[in-house]
């Protein structure tokens, strides 16, 4: 599932700064073939979005319980472990991209 997209006609792999600075497109050209694709980008985001919120849930409440008392939960550290935790996903972002052939009506 994560990985770095590639080129749907030559199979040109992608780097990820050149899959970052394209992300916001609907179309490109492949550098490499001169052909078009599409770029897919949100089935992938829900998933990995669906998973980090999983991680969250349970690292927030291993800190809960973990914690001798109620009293004594650090709110700071629940903070930076889901700043951290949402920092790395924004980071895979352009691993959820997928390139796609151009529809056969669109080639235009």
């Amino acid at each position: 599932m994560l990985k770095l997209p590639i080129c749907p006609y030559c199979h040109t792999v992608y780097s990820y700064k050149e899959v970052k600075l394209i992300t916001k497109k609907e179309k490109e050209i492949c550098y490499n073939c001169n052909k078009n694709f599409c770029i897919s980008r949100k089935k992938g985001k829900y998933i990995l979005l669906v998973i980090v919120s999983a991680v969250l849930i349970l690292a927030d409440t291993f800190i809960i319980f973990t914690s001798e008392n109620f009293n004594n939960i650090s709110l700071y550290s629940m903070l930076i472990v889901n700043m951290l935790v949402v920092f790395l996903t924004v980071l895979f972002f352009p691993f959820t991209v997928k390139f796609k052939k151009m529809p056969k009506h669109q080639k235009r």
